[in-house]
């Protein structure tokens, strides 16, 4: 009996020794046609296969997803191709049959995780690993590696005149203002008349895909009203290296404009940009998937430092949020998620509403908001978050010389000190 008992442990032990998660060295990171995919939960290693976040991948890869919560399985679905994957299976259905998984869907941290390859090759998709920097490369079936043109911008109007898909805008000058242009002859950027009563003086970019603005360069724009940079249903956007804002700084809170603006977009990469007030708002998405934040500073800003809305996107990397007065939080999340890892967050005060992190009052779903390796110091606010927040988790995060109530029922703290 004593034996029996003994072989039935080995054998369970060996069981779940299959499917123990490991991490790779470093974060696996996913990137399809090109572009990072952000997930709230990191990608895992189980089996020798990467487990990523189940919604996450499929609206990724353009697929509706459903839940059937009595059966514990997704189902997605795309075109005549469809996916359904059921919690602890080695099985899942397809529109060509069944598919054996070297490691089945699991729940971590409260997310599904599946197999990437297997769910990703099922809509037709090549799948690359990276050993070399611990990252997976997903090709689309339409994928086609489209170069961009370069294009050089002397002056504001070469910008503006220069905006179109798969092109990379060359800043060669050191200062770029968007104000009192001749009109604009591009189909991709138009000027809002009006709104309410008053007009602005800004532009909005349109309808444009795969195209970088980068250089040694400042954008600006005068009208306090006005957003400096506006882009709507555009797909791949890079800003790398630009420093921009308004001209003059204003009055608390009577500055309205956001610095960057991003409306129903995909695919937005921010490198090592400086985001300056007096805009109210460094940057404001709506309704935005795959939002990329590396380096670079968010400060003088009036109302809040990053506000998502509508289901948006985003991952902020080793950014510097600071030297700002807030009507609300330095980050403003409805309805989104938000990850920030290794970011430095300081001397800002948050004057307005309860909380340094806020949350709107009437979101359905509850936004997810997590740092990591993250030092906030010699900021000023009554409390960490107000109380409609959830999902806020602080890990390995550093809290020093901050007026205010760091601790809150609605966030979670792993290894943090003060």
């Amino acid at each position: 009996m004593k034996k029996r008992i003994l072989l039935m442990g080995l054998v369970l032990v060996m069981l779940l020794t299959l499917f123990v998660p490991t991490m790779a060295q470093g974060a696996i990171k996913v990137y399809l046609d090109n572009k990072q995919i952000v997930f709230d939960v990191d990608p895992l290693l189980v089996n020798g296969r990467t487990m990523v976040p189940m919604r996450a991948i499929f609206e990724a890869l353009g697929a509706k997803v459903y839940w059937d919560n009595a059966a514990s399985t997704a189902t997605a679905i795309k075109g005549n191709a469809y996916v359904a994957v059921s919690i602890g299976s080695p099985f899942m259905e397809t529109h060509s049959g069944a598919v054996a998984l070297d490691a089945p869907a699991m729940i971590v941290n409260d997310r599904t995780l599946i197999p990437l390859r297997a769910v990703s090759e099922a809509f037709n998709c090549l799948v690359e690993w990276d050993n070399a920097t611990a990252s997976v490369h997903i090709f689309s079936e339409n994928y086609t590696d489209t170069e961009q043109t370069i294009v050089y911008a002397a002056t504001a109007a070469d910008l503006l005149n220069a905006i179109g898909s798969n092109k990379k805008i060359i800043l060669t000058a050191s200062y770029y203002n968007l104000s009192g242009l001749a009109p604009i002859d591009n189909e991709h950027v138009s000027k809002p008349l009006a709104y309410g009563m008053t007009a602005f003086d800004s532009y909005v970019i349109e309808n444009v895909e795969n195209m970088t603005i980068e250089g040694n360069a400042e954008i600006a724009i005068d009208d306090k009203m006005a957003d400096v940079l506006k882009f709507r249903e555009c797909n791949n956007i890079t800003l790398s290296g630009l420093t921009i804002g308004h001209t003059t700084s204003y009055d608390e809170y009577q500055c309205e404009g956001a610095v960057t603006e991003f409306d129903s977009c995909n695919g937005v990469n921010i490198n090592n940009c400086n985001l300056y007030g007096c805009g109210a708002i460094g940057i404001m998405a709506s309704n935005v998937t795959n939002l990329i934040v590396t380096g670079g500073k968010i400060y003088d800003c009036t109302y809040t430092g990053i506000w998502l809305t509508d289901n948006s996107k985003a991952i902020v990397t080793g950014t510097e949020f600071c030297d700002s007065v807030h009507l609300s939080g330095f980050l403003r999340i409805d309805n989104s998620e938000i990850k920030c890892v290794d970011c430095n967050i300081h001397n800002i005060v948050c004057s307005g509403f309860e909380g340094f992190i806020e949350t709107s009052d009437w979101d359905d779903a509850p936004s997810v908001i997590a740092f990591e390796n993250c030092t906030f110091s010699d900021n000023t606010f009554k409390s960490i978050t107000n109380k409609k927040a959830q999902n806020l988790t602080f890990e390995n995060c550093s809290f020093v010389n901050n007026i205010g109530n760091m601790n809150h029922p609605a966030a979670t703290y792993i290894n943090c000190s003060n």
